[in-house]
């Protein structure tokens, strides 16, 4: 089946898993219309699996850690296992639909050596963040068969997805196999920090919090919790909680009907009239005419 997303669902630690298909084959077919989510992005989270996706409508900017890639509709991409990640819908456009594959590659594997010599060698790769897929890029066709099986679930389909994740697998290492020999080991301190800090703020955002206590949380200073950030996500620790809270806000508001003072509250903030000033220069409108438009 396809599942149809209109929200990230991620834990406090940014993990998001695959949709459960009430099966051991850790595969998953996913079409998220970004144009639906809060300010319009998919929020940073990573998760243990392979991600492959591809533009059908607008244009998307895919980011990891050290990279930024400004998709057109019908180009695509590749995102490895544990990498931090988010997409948003491109400035200037205000469509934004993506399909995405997300497979363990452990089912590629039915031998040792297969794993060994060429999954392994780009999975621990921590260099190998993303790599874009322009549109005349062979794999999005076997992208679009994959959803038309992920759709249709003929019988045996999963032999028939092992097969064009094969051959997908086949043409990414040859693109990337140049890398992997000259590449030198990537130091990700920084992504694992920056893990770290996100873990706790997104654990601890009902409450007031500080940098110096995000920064505590993974053993480093101030200083450095504010490097990181920039250098990692490009903002600072305190704009990352103020959009952090008004999301989680933004989604109270739109799926249920609590008063807004007590989402306010739930959410982190001071007071309902902190929050009203927060989320109105956020989303361009205050909570209660956000919520009028659900």
């Amino acid at each position: 089946m396809i599942h149809y997303l209109n929200s990230l669902s991620i834990t406090d630690k940014l993990y998001e898993t695959l949709p459960d298909n009430g099966t051991s084959f850790r595969f998953a077919a996913i079409e998220a219309n970004l144009a639906t989510y809060t300010e319009n992005y998919a929020a940073w989270h990573w998760h243990e699996v392979m991600e492959l996706g591809y533009v059908v409508d607008g244009s998307v900017d895919c980011h990891t850690p050290r990279e930024r890639l400004a998709l057109k509709s019908e180009e695509g991409y590749f995102v490895n296992s544990g990498i931090l990640h988010m997409n948003r819908i491109s400035d200037g456009s205000n469509k934004g639909t993506l399909r995405v594959i997300q497979f363990d590659a452990g089912i590629l594997s039915g031998a040792g050596t297969i794993t060994e010599k060429f999954i392994l060698p780009v999975e621990k790769n921590t260099a190998i963040e993303c790599l874009p897929l322009p549109s005349d890029n062979p794999i999005l066709d076997d992208l679009g068969a994959l959803f038309e099986l992920a759709a249709g679930e003929p019988p045996a389909y999963e032999l028939d997805v092992i097969r064009l994740l094969l051959g997908i697998w086949k043409n990414l290492y040859t693109v990337l196999e140049p890398a992997l020999q000259q590449t030198a080991p990537t130091d990700d301190t920084a992504a694992v920090r920056m893990k770290g800090m996100l873990a706790y703020i997104h654990s601890h955002c009902n409450a007031p919090m500080t940098v110096p206590e995000i920064a505590a949380a993974v053993s480093i200073s101030e200083r450095e919790a504010y490097r990181t950030f920039r250098e990692v996500l490009n903002t600072t620790p305190t704009l990352y909680i103020q959009h952090y809270r008004v999301n989680n806000a933004a989604r109270l508001l739109r799926e249920t009907d609590r008063p807004v003072t007590e989402i306010s509250l739930e959410c982190g903030f001071s007071s309902p009239n902190y929050f009203n000033g927060v989320f109105k220069a956020m989303m361009g409108m205050s909570p209660r005419e956000f919520r009028k438009m659900r």
